[in-house]
């Protein structure tokens, strides 16, 4: 009976020494950032080069989209642009024929050869044919543009990846006609991961950033993590939800809410892979001052 109640006492002291120092729960997961990777044009997805679970690097081409309207579309801009730089030289041509009949015409009106009538004819001709200089090469000017909005799209029919990271999921098939905005593949950036632990509001009154903290991941139980908690996040989760609770209700029932912590993951070498993906369940221990 002596021997049981020393183990209990010494059980208890043992909680207690530890619930004083730590701050713990099962509450928590591995996160990170996920990029979903769209199109910024729509046309038909012809090629698929990585598939989920590929591992990809910041610049790869991932997949490529159907070029040939827009290169029909360059063709017929770039003949635009040809011909729209011919109008500019004929243009400029009849401009500058028409400066030279007005400074001999200037020149004949000041010696009153020719009548006021006539010159301000010729005059007028003149300033005629250089407005139409001017709007050719604004068409130019515009055309040029044109085309260069079409390079661009061209250019935008191959996706790269714009980060490190692995395929997490692949949303379309090759054939499909993917629209703007619309997600080709969810990309996971495996080299930035952290935790986020959702703690009971009673337990952060201690808790600082820095605050050293031991980790439990589910998938890897022999192997020990730790880390660092770096921020206590401004609001309850429950604000995040699709429906964020209403406590000015008349049925309130006081729930305990808690507070999201991220906590930066050191991430030890190892000559294995760690698979530490997102959403991976995991338990912390934080020790607090």
């Amino acid at each position: 009976m002596f021997i049981a109640a020393a183990l209990f006492l010494a059980g208890a002291g043992f909680w207690y020494l530890h619930h004083r120092h730590y701050v713990y729960t099962n509450d928590a997961y591995i996160d990170g950032y996920q990029i979903s990777i769209s199109s910024d044009v729509e046309a038909r997805l012809i090629e698929l080069y990585v598939d989920e679970g590929d591992f990809v690097q910041q610049g790869q081409l991932i997949c490529q989209l159907d070029e040939s309207i827009f290169l029909s579309k360059k063709a017929d801009a770039e003949t635009a642009v040809a011909l729209l730089k011919e109008k500019v030289a004929l243009a400029k041509i009849q401009m500058e024929k028409r400066r030279d009949i007005y400074h001999v015409a200037r020149q004949e009106f000041e010696s009153e050869i020719i009548s006021f009538i006539d010159f301000d004819k010729i005059e007028k001709n003149y300033r005629y044919a250089e407005m139409q200089h001017k709007v050719a090469e604004a068409n130019l000017t515009n055309g040029i543009a044109k085309l260069g909005v079409i390079e661009e799209i061209l250019r935008h029919t191959k996706v790269y990846a714009p980060r490190n990271g692995s395929i997490a999921k692949r949303w379309v098939v090759a054939g499909d006609v993917v629209q703007i905005g619309q997600p080709l593949f969810t990309l996971t950036d495996v080299e930035h991961i952290w935790v986020t632990a959702n703690l009971e509001e009673t337990k952060v009154e201690r808790l600082r950033a820095g605050d050293p903290v031991e980790i439990h991941i589910d998938a890897y139980p022999d192997r020990h993590f730790t880390g660092s908690v770096f921020i206590v996040r401004a609001s309850a989760a429950g604000q995040f939800s699709l429906i964020p609770p209403d406590n000015a209700t008349g049925n309130f029932t006081k729930v305990v809410q808690r507070l999201p912590v991220k906590i930066w993951l050191d991430v030890p070498k190892s000559s294995a892979p760690l698979y530490l993906y997102p959403g991976m369940s995991v338990e912390v221990s934080i020790k607090v001052r």
